[in-house]
Formats: C-alpha cells, structure tokens, sequence
C-alpha cells in the first residue's frame, strides 16, 4: 500500500488529503513519499487502529498494543470475486423475477 497524507495524532495513512482523521479526529496532516507499511498497532482496550507504534493509545490512553501485519491485497483478483458475487446475485433475482411472472401470469389467466 502506499499513502501519500499521516494523521499527525494517530499516525493513519490517506491516500489523499482528507479533511479530518477518521480515526481520531485530528485535522492536521503530514505529506509522506510513498512508503510501504507493513504493520499496525491496534489498542487492546478499545480497538482503534494506529500505523505508527504509538506509546499510548490517542483515543483511550491505553498502553497495550497488539501489533498486526498489514496484508497486500490483491487488486485483481479482489475484483474477479466481486464480479462473481454480482453475477450469482444478478442470476438469482432474474429467477425470482421469471418465477414472480410467471405467478401473475398463472393468477391472471386462471
């Protein structure tokens, strides 16, 4: 993954500028090259996300971390899934679509 925009507080990755951090609520921003990260720290008392290793949690100020490795997903095969998912589901309101019709044929006619 690379990110282009760190949330000063927290430390989350953007690919652009965003407004304001979604996962403190931090407005200020700092511009990064485009590195790769590979881990992040998430608190173990309330579950936000850090990607720098933070001494204390900025939304709990908890001190434990449970330190989790970022997988790189693999764009083309996420999309070959996903246009597989809306082809089963497209097949199955077209079934229920003929079976609906043919209903309010037999309920006409009859």
């Amino acid at each position: 993954m690379n990110f282009k925009w760190q949330c000063e507080r927290c430390g989350k990755y953007y690919y652009a500028e965003p407004k304001e951090c979604s996962n403190c609520g931090y407005t200020v921003f700092n511009q990064k090259g485009t590195e790769k990260k590979d881990k992040r720290w998430v608190c173990k008392l309330c579950g936000v996300i850090h990607y720098k290793k933070p001494s204390e949690c900025s939304h709990c100020g908890n001190t434990e971390f449970k330190e989790e490795k970022i997988k790189e997903e693999n764009s083309e095969e996420k999309h070959k899934e996903n246009r597989d998912r809306i082809k089963q589901s497209l097949k199955h309101i077209l079934f229920i679509a003929i079976i609906i019709g043919i209903g309010i044929i037999f309920i006409l006619y009859i």
